[in-house]
């Protein structure tokens, strides 16, 4: 009888291992303070932390990779400085919700 042939498994391969990082720790990648991360998570938050939030129990846990995807994406100050030479030098300002 023949053996039926392995397949290779399909690894994803990061440059990060996965971490789940604490409030605190998250907080200090950032440069925020931990008390803006927890207004942002909390049930009647009315602004969400943009960084998706895992629970151990009650614990708030982050991801490291999605962490530093955030960081990532963040804009730089050539491409701010793209936009403000769009709009004519004036500050981008969104409209205020009544």
């Amino acid at each position: 009888m023949k053996q039926p042939a392995i397949e290779q498994a399909k690894v994803k391969v990061y440059a990060e291992p996965r971490m789940l990082l604490s409030v605190e720790e998250t907080a200090r990648r950032l440069s925020i303070a931990p008390r803006t991360i927890y207004n942002g998570i909390g049930r009647r938050a009315k602004q969400r932390f943009p960084i998706p939030v895992k629970r151990f129990g009650k614990r708030p846990l982050f991801d490291s990779r999605d962490v530093e995807a955030f960081i990532d994406s963040l804009p730089t100050d050539e491409t701010l400085d793209n936009v403000s030479s769009v709009s004519g030098g004036e500050p981008c300002l969104s409209r205020v919700s009544e």
